[in-house]
């Protein structure tokens, strides 16, 4: 069985945090926990991630800022940031969020159905990137298996 890929979930309250972490519990994923934009960069310099989700309000470096930092790593540009906020939900805000990398933006309280889904499509959309060629090789493999089979065969019909 494949390695469940990691999400990390950055805001400043922990609660949220335990939240979020709750709702993604059937997710099959590992979540990592970041309470602040620095605790979050480091784990991201020693971790691989699917798919955070970060904070917009949180002190000394929002959301905002985190997401604009990621982004001026190459090997972090492709990971999709789900942006979410209880403050800041108006479309203004909303655009900014997508205009620094977001490829959703969720208001709080979060719709459990709603996260679940989202989360389960980039989890895809990521296993999918990683793995391109795992179907073609498994089909290569099994074609082989076949050719193997046929000549076995033939050699017992001679």
């Amino acid at each position: 069985m494949a390695t469940p890929p990691n999400i990390l979930i950055v805001d400043d309250q922990k609660i949220n945090v335990l939240l979020l972490e709750n709702l993604l519990r059937k997710v099959n994923a590992k979540v990592f926990k970041a309470y602040d934009g620095l605790e979050a960069l480091e784990l991201m310099g020693k971790n691989d991630f699917a798919l955070m989700i970060f904070d917009v309000q949180m002190p000394e470096m929002d959301g905002f800022e985190l997401a604009n930092r990621v982004r001026q790593f190459n090997h972090l540009k492709r990971i999709p940031i789900i942006f979410v906020s209880a403050i800041f939900t108006d479309n203004d805000s909303i655009a900014k969020g997508y205009s620094f990398g977001a490829v959703d933006y969720l208001t709080k309280p979060v719709n459990p159905h709603i996260l679940f889904s989202k989360v389960n499509t980039f989890l895809e959309l990521y296993q999918q990137r990683s793995h391109p060629f795992a179907e073609r090789e498994e089909l290569e493999e099994e074609i082989r298996r076949l050719e193997q089979e046929v000549e076995s065969l033939r050699k017992q019909l001679k």
